[in-house]
């Protein structure tokens, strides 16, 4: 089915910030410095539509607790009672019980502490070790062999080749003796070179090296069979693969076929059960062979592709211990492996199965409805109705689903009902038909008629258990999702059981917490799993978990407690019982009095922030309007005395040139706009159809001035009511004196009477309730006025445009509406858009 295994290595760092930056400033506790804070939370997964990828297989691993402590193992072998021996290059040869690393003793003329690379058993509890030469441990002591030939030369591996011959390889020399001798010899090898390993194929001696592949027959006789460098070498089953230079190649017909580019660096292997695949590990990762040659990386649980792993070994109850650069991993059943698109994270948690062949199935999970096929993955909508329960494939009728709603079958792209007379809790296919659970009993649907339901009783036990499986494959689910087990991928298992506590999950000895406690039985598979534990505190009752391995233990009282764990019955007496001690200790902080107080403490002091920031807010609010109106009042006041000093010259200009009657009738209307300005002082709003007045009465009084030097045009949009539509008073009237003043003037001085000042009263085509005022004239433009300074076209001529703009400002936060000004450059002249909100006469009058 193409499910592959993968090792786990997933390191997830976790970064938690407080940000009390409000509450501290209130309170006047601390201060922050202004910032930006980033979480970050890494997280990789990978996905893919073909299910022929290989980045969709997982296995559920554990990672180890373990200090490494900068160790880097070369080598792993497990001894008779299920301890770990590890060899490392640079801090000696150390002893893992599953929880603990311990060194080993040494005993050396020197104070330095040579490295080891590998490590093999050569009798009951002795190993030897290679190295800087040649070692023997025994009793638990390290003891250097002064009879090695090699002296002190660095040898890099180790190998026994099971009919009593053991062979030490250097970089260019091989060494061997008997298994009770201690005389060695050399066996010479003219032209090896930069030799990396040595192992045994169906009674052929092998060695990697940079010279190429070297091959011992039988007759004692060394030959290349590879001239290339080969890193290392795999071998099983009649089958051999060399890591070269180009990648994994295999020996095919007296030809070297390259079968997987990506495997390069030194690797090591171990065989399954049947030696029919292997687990690959080394530079690259974790990889497994199987009988036909493919090749298939293996990836962790998150989709994450694996690092280096210096070594690895079997556990000795059908599992791998992997060691990585600076962690240890176990895979307690490498022969499940789950599909990457069904872990919970992409499919969901699977609720059930409906099996269709090896190859293809249908889920449903919690996140919906699913088929998976060889080369698919395909979601589909959830059925209406009510909650779903289970899925079933029938040969010859289809699929369907069953649950709240009762039955609906997938039809043509849409769920069909076919039954929904009550609930249906369970369903499974038989010759013909269906046997349905419901609330009022189990029942038969022949020919697939639901209108004829045959009663068959009310117990459960009635729908049998369902199994799926293909020859020697088992086809499931669990809470990690869909998965594939396949007896072939089986490790070899050789220890008898023995009970030990594989991982102890308490935060500290001052929790009151959940403690965990997980438990493992090291041996054969087959005994472990039919094996019942207990356990007892203290002196207290024996507590029987069954054939759990996991004890949970909570709301433990303060005190020193004695955990034992032991086999029932009737393997009480061939398992030794194990021990742990746990202290428990309530902090300070966790006591109930204490907590109650801090509780109220912080409610009461957060209500006194909340009731501070909300009265701060209102009065910041009703301040921040008390000046805006004081701002437009202002604003309103600076502007008068501008239009003001102008008219009055202009007046002036009239008696001395003896002009009365027009002096009286420029005056008359100076009164009239000084009246409207005064009445409207206090005002925010006036009518439209006033100040349209005040504007003819300003532009009278400026072509009065200017001796008809220009003609004006005002325009109202027939939509616009004058007399309901409100709007700042002398809002415009600025824009109006700098179109005159500033555009149309320098024409007027120019002897020309072709100046045209035009005003538009629209509203807005593209902003929603918003009143367009556009002031366009055709005079010589913004560019040519800045380089006029002469007279009021300095300084002054820009006064009124910035006391606008602020008053806008002022206008826009007393109201919250946009009240906005936008200035285009004309071919000819300048155009002014004021745009405003629109206001009526009932919602400013209030």
């Amino acid at each position: 089915m193409g499910w592959y295994c993968e090792s786990f290595k997933l390191k997830i760092k976790k970064l938690f910030f407080i940000f009390m930056r409000y509450f501290c400033n209130q309170l006047n506790f601390l201060k922050f410095h202004k910032g930006i804070l980033l979480l970050i939370f890494l997280s990789l997964f990978l996905h893919d539509n073909s299910f022929g990828q290989i980045i969709k297989n997982a296995v559920v691993v554990d990672q180890l607790d373990v200090d490494f402590n900068d160790l880097n193992i070369t080598d792993m072998i497990i001894d008779t009672s299920g301890e770990y021996l590890m060899t490392t290059s640079n801090k000696g040869v150390f002893r893992f019980d599953g929880e603990i690393l311990s060194p080993v003793n040494e005993i050396f003329e020197t104070n330095l502490k040579p490295f080891y690379s590998s490590i093999i058993s050569i009798g009951f509890n002795q190993w030897m070790l290679a190295g800087q030469g040649i070692s023997i441990l025994k009793n638990n002591t390290l003891i250097p062999d002064t009879t090695f030939l090699g002296g002190d030369e660095i040898c890099i591996d180790l190998l026994n080749n099971g009919m009593g011959r053991i062979y030490a390889l250097t970089n260019t020399r091989l060494y061997y003796r008997g298994i009770n001798s201690q005389i060695w010899f050399e066996d010479t090898i003219v032209g090896l070179e930069g030799a990396s390993q040595i192992l045994q194929n169906e009674g052929l001696i092998m060695i990697s090296s940079k010279s190429g592949l070297w091959v011992r027959s039988t007759s004692g006789d060394w030959n290349t069979m590879k001239t290339m460098p080969v890193i290392s070498s795999i071998s099983f089953k009649n089958n051999l693969y060399v890591v070269s230079n180009n990648g994994l190649e295999k020996y095919e017909d007296s030809l070297w076929v390259l079968q997987e580019k990506d495997l390069n660096g030194y690797h090591n292997f171990l065989k399954t059960k049947d030696g029919l695949g292997a687990w690959v590990f080394g530079e690259s990762g974790l990889w497994f062979i199987d009988d036909l040659g493919t090749c298939t990386r293996l990836y962790t649980q998150g989709g994450l592709m694996i690092g280096t792993i210096n070594n690895a070994c079997e556990n000795g109850s059908g599992g791998l211990l992997l060691a990585e650069e600076d962690n240890l991993t176990l895979i307690n059943s490498p022969s499940v492996w789950y599909d990457l698109r069904t872990l919970p994270y992409n499919a969901g948690k699977i609720n059930s199965i409906s099996i269709i062949s090896k190859d293809s199935c249908w889920l449903s999970t919690s996140l919906g409805f699913f088929s998976v096929g060889a080369n698919s993955f395909k979601k589909f909508p959830n059925p209406e109705g009510g909650i779903s329960i289970g899925i079933l494939h029938i040969p010859g009728f289809g699929i369907i689903t069953y649950g709240e709603f009762g039955i609906v079958k997938w039809n043509n792209g849409f769920w069909e009902n076919i039954y929904d007379s009550e609930w249906v809790y369970d369903a499974i296919a038989e010759d013909g038909g269906i046997k349905l659970l419901t609330s009022k009993g189990v029942y038969s649907v022949l020919d697939f008629n639901f209108d004829k339901l045959e009663f068959i009783g009310t117990a459960f036990e009635k729908i049998p258990t369902r199994e799926s499986k293909f020859k020697n494959d088992i086809l499931g689910h669990s809470s990690f999702g869909l998965y594939n087990k396949s007896n072939k991928r089986d490790l070899n298992i050789f220890l008898d059981p023995a009970i030990f506590i594989r991982e102890v999950d308490q935060s500290s000895e001052k929790s009151g917490e959940l403690i965990n406690i997980k438990l493992g039985i090291r041996g054969r598979s087959d005994i472990s799993k039919i094996i019942s534990l207990e356990y007892q505190l203290n002196d207290g009752l024996w507590i029987s978990i069954g054939l759990g391995r996991r004890i949970v233990l909570q709301r433990l009282k303060p005190g020193k407690y004695e955990l034992r764990v032991r086999a029932e019955e009737p393997y009480t007496d061939k398992l030794l019982s194990v021990s742990h001690y746990i202290e428990i200790e309530y902090p300070f902080w966790r006591r109930p009095e204490i907590f109650l107080s801090v509780f109220s403490a912080l409610f009461i002091l957060i209500i006194i922030i909340i009731y501070s920031y909300s009265k701060r807010r209102i009065d910041k609010n009703k301040w921040l309007k008390e000046k805006s109106q004081l701002e437009r009042m202002a604003f309103r006041l600076q502007m008068n005395p501008h239009f003001t000093f102008n008219a009055l010259e202009s007046i002036s200009a009239y008696i001395l040139d003896s002009e009365p009657k027009q002096a009286i009738v420029y005056l008359q209307k100076f009164s009239s706009l000084m009246r409207y300005t005064l009445e409207s002082a206090d005002q925010q709003y006036v009518f439209l159809d006033k100040e349209i007045g005040a504007l003819e009465n300003y532009i009278a009084l400026e072509q009065m001035r200017f001796d008809s030097g220009f003609q004006s045009v005002i325009q109202l949009d027939p939509e616009i009511d004058r007399d309901s539509l409100a709007i700042p008073p002398m809002l415009i009237q600025p824009l109006v004196e700098n179109s005159i003043l500033h555009g149309l003037r320098p024409l007027i001085q120019q002897k020309r009477d072709d100046g045209l000042l035009k005003i538009y009263f629209i509203i807005h085509p593209q902003e929603e309730n918003s009143l367009l005022i556009q002031i366009e004239d055709n005079g010589i433009g913004r560019k040519a006025s800045r380089s006029n300074n002469t007279g009021d076209e300095g300084e002054k001529r820009s006064a009124a445009t910035k006391i606008l703009s602020k008053r806008l400002q002022a206008m826009s936060l007393e109201s919250g509406f946009p009240h906005k000004v936008f200035v285009h450059d004309l071919n000819a002249g300048t155009r002014v858009s004021l745009v405003l909100p629109m206001i009526r006469n009932w919602e400013f009058s209030d």
